[in-house]
């Protein structure tokens, strides 16, 4: 199976390693890569991410939420509405939206 090291394009103050996950990922696998995103973004613990707690909670604005897309968009080669942080405003939503859309066709 192929994976993808994801390397984020703009700064966290966290210095861990980020999370490896494969090219095609599963609904968990989504869920995983979401809450570390917000967990740097956050500068928190990603076991301090709520999987039903609003994106906004944790200080995704809308320069954050675009940020988002474009990562989301260059990992899972797939287009991804800009207003995905906002009509999938959680974790387990925003999951549950991608999972369909990273199979192979």
């Amino acid at each position: 199976m192929s994976t993808v090291t994801l390397l984020y394009k703009h700064a966290f103050v966290d210095s861990r390693p980020p999370v490896v996950v494969p090219a095609r990922p599963t609904e968990d696998q989504l869920r995983l890569w979401l809450v570390d995103y917000l967990a740097r973004l956050a500068n928190v613990h990603p076991a301090d991410i709520e999987m039903h707690e609003l994106f906004a909670s944790y200080g995704l604005d809308s320069i954050s939420a675009a940020r988002l897309v474009g990562e989301l968009e260059s990992w899972l080669k797939v287009e991804i509405p800009a207003t995905l942080a906002w009509d999938y405003p959680t974790v387990d939503e925003a999951a549950r939206f991608l999972a369909p859309r990273t199979k192979p066709r």
